[in-house]
Formats: structure tokens, C-alpha cells, sequence
């Protein structure tokens, strides 16, 4: 018989744990207890890998982003203006050598060009901006400023010309004589670039007067050929439109060098 006191809880031998039970908490109160504190601590472990996942993610995507380059010493060189549409390296011939040529002087680069002057004929340009800058700068030269002969002029406007330049250049004029007219090659501007055709700009300096010849160039391929490489091949840069007469008059007034490549040296001996 089972005896009860009022407001207590009738409890049978199913609610016994064993003879030697002792007055407390119920096993299922020490479960949801258990379960209670085992459950907080893997919230707070979690809490805790989130945290130094977070911390760790950030510090890696910090570390992949590439920092800026900025030399230890002297400053970023900005890039040339105007830029170009076809990059084919840099516009600035490299390895020069200023010789006299005439009364002028001309560059020469050992890895732009020209590679053989022949009877006074330069050829053998780099297929990349610095050749298209260097034939510019000779063919130009030695129909104006560099010309020796009118025999060695009529020869550049034949093999350095296309023929659309031969038919606007008129040689009704010979070689300089008088070397105070003869101007340096202060500088130079790319205009544009693709494989196959090149428009620079030659900024000369006349007795401290700033002068600019722009110069169409063409690479023309032999036929049968595909052009060649980047880095030469076959084909050759050409004089495809100037103005002419090439003389000093019919250059255009430049106020300053901005925006171009100064470009300039001294000759230390006679070239071809």
C-alpha cells in the first residue's frame, strides 16, 4: 500500500534507482543537465574555431594581395605620352651609339637597327616600336639633315621608301652645307603602333628652336613572305608619308618636349 502526503508525488519502484537511492535530483534532471553542459561547450568551441577561422581567412586574402611595387630609391618612372595601341616592347631603342652621318648624327642601336648600311642605304630594322623609332630617325635623317649626296638620297627614297612616300618626296633640293642649320633629334613620340604600320613623331632642335617632323612608317614584307617576328625577320620598316619638302621649313613649331621621349647623344666618330 502505498501512502502519500499531500502535495507529494506518488512514487513507485519504477522511479527507484536501487536500494541505496538518496534523496535528489531525478536521473532524467541529471541527463538534460549533462546534455545542458555538453551542449555549451561545443557552442563555445564553435564560437571559437568561427573567430580564428575569420581571423585566419582575413590574414590570408591580406597576404595573396599583391602589394605595389614602388623602388627603394628615386621614383616611378610615369609612361609615355601618348600611349600606344600595340605595345611590341619598349619604344626606346636600346645599346645606341650616336655617329656623324653628314653633318648630322645619327643612332644607331644594336638591337633595333639597322643592321647593315649599304652605299648609304640603312636596313634591317627590329619588327617592335624601338625599330619602327629608329628607322624613323635615319631614313628621315638621310634625306634631310644626314644626306651626303644627292646619288645616296635618290638611293634611301628608292630602298627605304614606299612607293606613295616616292611619289611625294621630291628631292629639288641637295645635301646641307652650312652646319649651323643642322638640327639635333631632341626627342620622339609614338603616336601609334600596330604590326604593320607606325606613326612617329621626331622632335628636332634647331639653334634652340624646337621643330617636329612626323613620320609615317610602314613594314613591308618581301612577297611570299608572312612578315617575320616580333624581333626582326623578314620584312623591313619604310617610309610610307612625310611632309616634303624634308627641309626645315616645313616643320611645324613644337613649344616644349612634353609628352615625348628625349632622345639625344653626341657622335664620337663618322658612321656610313
Amino acid at each position: 500500500m502505498l501512502l502519500r502526503s499531500p502535495g507529494s508525488r506518488v512514487r513507485s519502484a519504477a522511479d527507484s534507482d536501487g536500494p541505496d537511492d538518496e534523496p535528489g535530483p531525478s536521473r532524467w534532471t541529471k541527463a538534460g543537465t549533462a546534455c545542458a553542459v555538453i551542449f555549451g561547450a561545443i557552442l563555445l568551441s564553435s564560437i571559437g574555431i568561427i573567430a580564428s577561422n575569420r581571423t585566419g581567412g582575413d590574414s590570408t586574402a591580406a597576404g595573396r594581395e599583391p602589394a605595389a611595387s614602388v623602388p627603394a630609391i628615386g621614383t616611378v618612372r610615369a609612361p609615355p605620352r601618348p600611349s600606344t595601341t600595340d605595345s611590341a616592347g619598349s619604344p626606346t631603342p636600346a645599346e645606341v651609339t650616336w655617329l656623324q652621318v653628314g653633318l648630322g648624327a645619327l643612332p644607331f642601336s644594336g638591337t633595333a637597327g639597322p643592321a647593315r648600311i649599304r652605299a648609304g642605304v640603312p636596313s634591317g630594322f627590329a619588327h617592335t616600336q624601338a625599330g619602327a623609332v629608329q628607322a624613323a630617325i635615319q631614313i628621315l635623317g638621310r634625306l634631310s639633315w644626314s644626306a651626303q649626296t644627292k646619288a645616296s638620297m635618290q638611293a634611301v627614297v628608292t630602298a627605304s621608301t614606299t612607293p606613295s612616300a616616292q611619289a611625294q618626296v621630291v628631292l629639288g633640293y641637295g645635301p646641307p652645307t652650312d652646319p649651323s642649320v643642322i638640327p639635333q633629334v631632341a626627342g620622339f613620340q609614338v603616336v601609334a603602333y600596330t604590326d604593320t604600320q607606325a606613326i612617329v613623331n621626331l622632335a628636332l632642335r634647331f639653334n634652340g628652336v624646337l621643330r617636329v617632323s612626323p613620320a609615317t612608317m610602314r613594314w613591308v614584307a618581301p612577297a611570299g613572305s608572312f612578315g617575320g617576328g616580333v624581333a626582326g625577320g623578314a620584312g623591313d620598316w619604310k617610309l610610307a608619308g612625310a611632309p616634303g619638302p624634308l627641309g626645315q621649313t616645313s616643320w611645324a613649331a613644337l613649344d616644349d618636349l612634353t609628352g615625348y621621349i628625349l632622345f639625344s647623344g653626341q657622335p664620337t666618330k663618322a658612321g656610313d
